[in-house]
């Protein structure tokens, strides 16, 4: 007995929440701003991309410094008329250059610094993007609202002037102005009717509402205050400002990953081992057979091609830098 009155209870449990969700999705929804934002910021879709950015630089990041896959190298050489064959096997390992994976390693830091800083960047564009859709949406809604009582107003002046001219109280073409004037501010009403469902749809799309949800914005516009100084030249291009500015936080660190690939440049001009490998050669001859190891080891001197890297290195340097200037 007890079992099934629980289960009773679960099933009324279920069925009440369906019930509430199904009313909240076609229901009128009392929405203000501060929630408005907190929507949009839940919303996977609108940060998505700067997140992915972040585990991608990261990835990218924790690859640097890896070895490159080792070569297996195979030689055969058979001297059919001397009899004699030989088959060497050996296993090259590529190596890094230190103070490259270095510099490649602070500019993968960078990088993921700034993929950090274009998430709050997005936040704050995201956020800034609901405010206004926000107040353009309050704004169009009352504009649809004086719209509608305009064109109501109008329908009964013409209604009116119908009746009066069936009287004969009044010309046919005074009821023929009224009834041109109640046709406008119908086109219009409907214009804004429109205006402000798009705008309603563009806020529901970014919030990750139901698409035919009504909402009720309670968040009125504020006015200006009076008594705010506007702030000064030298304040809004002060020495600390740039602090506080995502955009202009990225562009310095991308300036800093600038650098970073004119030091990768600069250090592939020193001399570096390019491979190590390891060898076993195995001689069959006439009278006798010999094995023989070995090691053979590369080193990479840089006669050319890296001056060009360096050009390229340094001309991305100094663009960066203009940007930051503009």
């Amino acid at each position: 007995m007890k079992g099934l009155l629980h289960m009773a209870l679960l099933a009324f449990g279920a069925f009440s929440t369906s019930l509430t969700h199904g009313q909240d999705a076609n229901g009128t929804r009392d929405l203000s701003l501060s929630q408005a934002l907190e929507l949009a910021l839940a919303n996977a879709e609108n940060l998505d991309a700067p997140r992915a950015r972040i585990e991608s630089a990261r990835a990218r990041l924790g690859a640097i410094g890896s070895l490159p896959a080792p070569e297996l190298r195979l030689r055969h050489d058979d001297g059919r008329l001397s009899g004699e064959s030989s088959q060497e096997y050996a296993l090259r390992f590529r190596l890094n250059n230190p103070w490259e994976t270095k510099a490649m390693r602070e500019e993968g830091q960078v990088r993921t610094e700034v993929a950090r800083i274009q998430l709050k960047l997005a936040e704050r564009l995201l956020a800034t993007e609901v405010k206004r859709l926000y107040f353009e949406t309050l704004h169009r809604q009352g504009d649809a609202t004086l719209a509608r009582e305009i064109s109501a107003v109008q329908a009964t002046i013409r209604s009116a002037r119908d009746t009066l001219v069936a009287a004969g109280q009044l010309t046919l073409p005074k009821a023929l102005e009224s009834r041109l004037d109640a046709s406008e501010t119908l086109a219009e009403a409907t214009e804004a009717e429109r205006a402000y469902e798009r705008s309603a749809s563009t806020l529901r799309a970014y919030l990750g509402l139901p698409e035919r949800q009504s909402l009720k914005l309670v968040t009125p516009f504020s006015r200006p205050d009076a008594n705010a100084s506007a702030p000064a030249l030298e304040n809004l291009f002060g020495s600390d400002i740039w602090r506080f500015r995502p955009e202009l936080i990225s562009l310095e660190l991308e300036g800093d990953a600038a650098r970073a690939r004119v030091r990768q440049a600069e250090v592939r001009r020193i001399p570096w081992f390019s491979f190590l490998q390891g060898s076993l050669e195995h001689d069959r001859r006439v009278l006798s057979d010999s094995d023989q190891w070995g090691v053979l080891l590369g080193i990479e001197i840089p006669l050319w091609g890296h001056k060009a890297d360096l050009r390229v290195a340094n001309a991305e340097l100094q663009e960066n830098f203009a940007i930051q200037r503009l």
